[in-house]
């Protein structure tokens, strides 16, 4: 005859109790490590460009958020860029909501940009830039698109925000057509805008450490010094690394420099 769960033997229910307690510790556990937020970049599609850095991290125990973001090939700009910010700040808050000891945010491209700018507005442990890129503060980018944004900026003033148009891209020493309303142009394009990093840099807490990795082939390298990197405050942890690696491969050949750094400036593990 089958026991009901009051006739169960004592010794049955103590393995019970102890192995429900085992994997609750172990829920904290994993919960309570350490973690990271990584931004693709622009028409990236999974598996991510940065999907070797993120299972590299994930294999060293660290927890990865990968998010879609909304310059992604799928969405192509759906949202705008306090809507991409939000996606990582709420990343962040969740992570530590869930336990998390450390948060680091970092991202590729357009993701390194936003990255950047998302940890002037949430608490942070480090911020990695994984060729970092779209640059509407820089004065090679803003010429490349001045004539849309300011027939964004026209159209935003006639009412029109709301509008879809085709208006210009810059990326890859390239530019292109992309649909999008006038007011999200402006979020992403404008070159005193949330995206400007020249202004996120400034606006970082002193105590948040940056890693700077950039390839031979990618657009930002030694001209970022002046547009964001001088303009961190101080602290001994930033980091800045060129590398010499094959074109679009630098997020999996900054593997080895972002595990590393991590593991500099990350608390006691």
């Amino acid at each position: 005859m089958a026991m009901t769960t009051n006739q169960a033997e004592p010794g049955a229910r103590l393995r019970r109790a102890a192995i429900a307690s085992l994997l609750w510790v172990l829920t904290i556990t994993a919960s309570a490590g350490q973690a990271v937020v990584l931004a693709h970049g622009k028409r990236d599609i999974p598996p991510y460009a940065l999907d070797p850095l993120a299972q590299a991290l994930r294999a060293s125990g660290y927890t990865v958020v990968t998010p879609e973001m909304p310059w992604s090939a799928r969405r192509n700009f759906d949202a705008d860029h306090a809507q991409a910010l939000a996606i990582l700040v709420d990343a962040v808050t969740k992570l530590r909501a869930d336990g998390a000891t450390a948060v680091f945010v970092g991202g590729h491209g357009l993701g390194g940009n936003t990255a950047l700018a998302a940890a002037t507005r949430v608490p942070v442990d480090g911020v990695e830039l994984i060729a970092p890129a779209h640059a509407p503060d820089a004065t090679a980018f803003a010429a490349r698109v001045s004539d849309s944004v300011r027939q964004a900026r026209d159209l935003v003033a006639r009412g029109d925000g709301a509008k879809a148009v085709g208006l210009l891209d810059f990326d890859h020493r390239a530019t292109h057509e992309i649909r999008i309303t006038a007011a999200q142009y402006l979020s992403y394009f404008s070159p005193d805008g949330t995206a400007a990093m020249s202004l996120s840099a400034a606006r970082l807490a002193p105590s948040v450490p940056v890693l700077w990795i950039y390839g031979m082939w990618d657009v930002l390298r030694d001209d970022g010094l002046d547009l964001f990197f001088s303009r961190l405050p101080p602290n001994v942890k930033h980091r800045r690394v060129a590398l010499v690696n094959l074109m679009g491969n630098t997020p999996k050949a900054a593997v080895a420099e972002v595990t590393d750094w991590l593991s500099e400036v990350a608390p006691s593990r």
